[in-house]
């Protein structure tokens, strides 16, 4: 069985992931290389997700309203909770220490 591959971030420490510090808090990782959406959804779990719009392949084009991510392009809303036929898709997580891991 191949293994997944996965993505490292020191994100409690790094400047760059300041707007994860408290709940609710999201970043588009697009500006630092990472092709992913952010949102802290508790103390302990921060959710990865595309940075591609499920409708028309748009990136960084998003904004959060209440739990709901909106694609500008276009207006369509994802809801956030990777749980419904809606959510935006998302990627498995795990908080280690000051470190996220993310399953790609």
């Amino acid at each position: 069985m191949p293994i997944k591959p996965e993505i490292t971030a020191d994100v409690l420490n790094h400047p760059n992931f300041s707007n994860l510090s408290s709940v609710g808090g999201w970043m588009n990782g697009y500006r630092i290389g990472l092709s992913m959406l952010f949102l802290r959804i508790s103390s302990d779990h921060i959710q990865a997700y595309t940075n591609v719009c499920p409708h028309q392949g748009t990136q960084n084009q998003w904004q959060l309203i209440g739990s709901n991510f909106r694609c500008n392009s276009h207006n369509n809303t994802y809801d956030s909770s990777c749980e419904t036929s809606n959510s935006l898709p998302c990627f498995s997580t795990n908080i280690d220490g000051d470190n996220l891991i993310v399953a790609t």
